[in-house]
């Protein structure tokens, strides 16, 4: 296949331009942070059906990057990379449009796991909104994937009946990927998340 890639790209180094550039046919990047908040906007994230910070993360620059690419393009398929790319392409029919890892667990797990107390009440309206837009979100797409059969548990109740999900681990090829012999070196990892998600800064 011949790909396209529309990609936030407000730290990108040459290396991994380059890189990118080894399978895509055309790239096209958006100098834009996409965890920088609109403030501005901070009451309508209040105020709205979605997530706060959906509202408050949602880019002008890629919204109209995504419309020009698909209006001036012919493709077979369209591609997002979980919800939060996703509601760039709300509204489009002309082409199949598949949503790579529907995730809804982490914020449920948050709800689930906090105690009683005003917390919960305010990350149970979190993962309300959540569902609302994923479920806004899926009915945009033509097929989703999942990580998990828990995942799927919680999507497909919320997903329309006719959407088709497909479960796609997480994972590493271990035969590929198969450690070397070398002798490891001691307190030391090799992290190779995004250490600008949260959870992941958590994690290291």
């Amino acid at each position: 296949h011949e790909v396209t890639l529309l990609t936030f790209a407000h730290d990108a180094t040459p290396d991994a331009v380059q890189h990118l550039a080894s399978c895509c046919k055309r790239i096209i990047p958006v100098a834009v942070d996409p965890f920088q908040v609109n403030k501005t906007a901070s009451w309508r994230g209040t105020l709205s059906l979605s997530p706060k910070s959906a509202v408050l993360t949602y880019h002008e620059e890629m919204a109209s990057t995504v419309k020009e690419a698909l209006n001036k393009g012919s493709y077979e398929v369209a591609v997002a990379a979980q919800p939060g790319i996703a509601r760039y392409l709300m509204g489009y029919k002309r082409t199949p449009m598949l949503l790579d890892e529907m995730d809804i667990a982490l914020v449920r797990n948050a709800y689930r796991d906090t105690p009683p107390g005003l917390a919960k009440l305010r990350r149970g309206l979190t993962y309300w909104k959540t569902r609302h837009f994923a479920r806004s979100i899926m009915a945009n797409f033509d097929v989703a994937t999942v990580v998990s059969s828990q995942e799927m548990d919680l999507t497909r109740p919320i997903a329309p009946k006719n959407l088709p999900i497909v479960v796609i681990p997480n994972g590493v090829d271990t035969a590929f990927n198969a450690p070397s012999d070398d002798l490891p070196e001691p307190n030391t990892v090799i992290f190779t998340g995004a250490v600008t998600y949260n959870v992941n800064f958590d994690a290291v």
